[in-house]
């Protein structure tokens, strides 16, 4: 059956690629959904997306309860994802009520994500498909939970820039430390040869004195025994 009333489309680019965009919009939906968009009887906890074909859609309440939006079509990230939104113009969850949701993520320059959303099959709405499709174009509605999403993305991107730098400035600190450790050890190495060749100079300084003073002690030696032989030439024997 054709649609006989419009889809809403929605899109914006996030500062972050479709692996992490993806990831956000999934897994991380409780810090970016606007807090009063929900139908439950206390505020939100935490809202889930179970990672699978089939999964839940729903929102855990602070007071313990769980209300259901819908359910995972399809799940392909970091590209699509298409889940059910059943909630009917009374806004309240109807099993028997199914209206379509698709995001997809598609690259864009400087590794950004061009998010695009689009809610369709309103005509299940039934008598209430045209006041439900003027809802969702209000700007309080898709355009501003996208925005809240997008706003998250930024601060999400500016962060991963944080840990990134503070990654290199923490190797380089290392690299710089490893580099002065080296210089230490080549200063080290070579203060111990430095003194050991003077240990050896002065070692061979010693055995070149003492073998001077071994040769001098010879020499007067050698002279003194001169000088009585010749002693004795002179006096000669007695007769």
């Amino acid at each position: 059956m054709m649609e006989t009333v419009q889809a809403v489309r929605r899109e914006v680019v996030v500062d972050v690629g479709p692996a992490r965009a993806f990831e956000l919009f999934t897994a991380d939906m409780t810090s970016w959904w606007p807090a009063d968009h929900h139908i439950g009887s206390a505020p939100i906890e935490q809202i889930m997306i179970e990672p699978h074909p089939g999964g839940r859609w729903y929102t855990r309440h602070q007071d313990g309860s769980e209300t259901d939006t819908g359910f995972v079509r399809v799940w392909d990230p970091p590209e699509r994802l298409v889940v059910t939104w059943q909630i009917g113009a009374d806004w309240k969850y109807h099993t028997d009520l199914v209206t379509t949701v698709e995001v997809r993520f598609e690259p864009a320059d400087s590794g950004r994500t061009r998010v695009v959303l689009e809610h369709r099959d309103l005509d299940a709405f039934g008598t209430d498909a045209v006041s439900m499709q003027q809802t969702f174009e209000q700007p309080g509605a898709w355009t501003a939970t996208l925005a809240a999403y997008a706003e998250a993305a930024g601060q999400r991107s500016f962060a991963d820039q944080r840990a990134s730098a503070d990654q290199h400035s923490s190797a380089d600190q290392r690299a710089s430390a490893d580099q002065r450790a080296s210089a230490d050890q080549r200063a080290s190495a070579d203060q111990r040869a430095s003194a050991d060749q003077r240990a050896s100079a002065d070692q061979r300084a010693s055995a070149g004195q003492r073998a001077s003073a071994g040769q001098r002690a010879s020499a007067g030696q050698r002279a003194s025994a001169g000088q009585r032989s010749e002693a004795d030439l002179v006096d000669g024997p007695e007769r």
